[in-house]
């Protein structure tokens, strides 16, 4: 939660434009965005109605779309699902969820950026695999991290 709120004021400075794309739960709770205003005293909604992440999976089946996409090297069949709704506690941020099946396995990614569309969300979030092994392969068959640079202040 902290980090969203970091992010959000570095991207509203315009000093820096950085997105962040993440694995959610499948428990998420998430909320539509609030409707109309009603007339009335009060202040206005944060929020609209409770949607539960994994339930989408079967209520909006029939919305999947099925693509082929290049992941890990090789060509698989996936589908998906891309929707927009408020998350957190008390910030209610907008973002983008993408609900992926792939060979029987079920994901939902999440995605600060609004204007990424979901088959790049999905590519980008394939890189973080990638960027693992490498860190692992550096770690500990390279020892690339085995050294320390100490100052004699410390």
């Amino acid at each position: 939660m902290l980090a969203l709120e970091k992010l959000k004021s570095l991207n509203d400075s315009g000093d820096v434009g950085m997105e962040i794309i993440t694995k959610a739960k499948k428990s998420c709770t998430t909320f539509q965005k609030p409707g109309p205003r009603k007339p009335g005293r009060g202040r206005p909604p944060k929020k609209g109605a409770a949607v539960h992440l994994k339930e989408l999976f079967v209520s909006h089946n029939e919305q999947f779309r099925e693509t082929g996409i290049e992941l890990y090297g090789k060509t698989e069949t996936i589908r998906y699902y891309c929707i927009d709704l408020l998350w957190g506690q008390k910030l209610y941020q907008e973002l983008r969820f993408v609900l992926v099946e792939m060979n029987g396995i079920q994901s939902i990614l999440a995605s600060t950026s609004l204007t990424l569309d979901p088959l790049s969300i999905i590519r980008l979030y394939s890189y973080q695999f990638r960027i693992e092994c490498t860190f692992r392969e550096l770690k500990q068959q390279t020892g690339a991290f085995c050294y320390h640079f100490w100052s004699k202040y410390m």
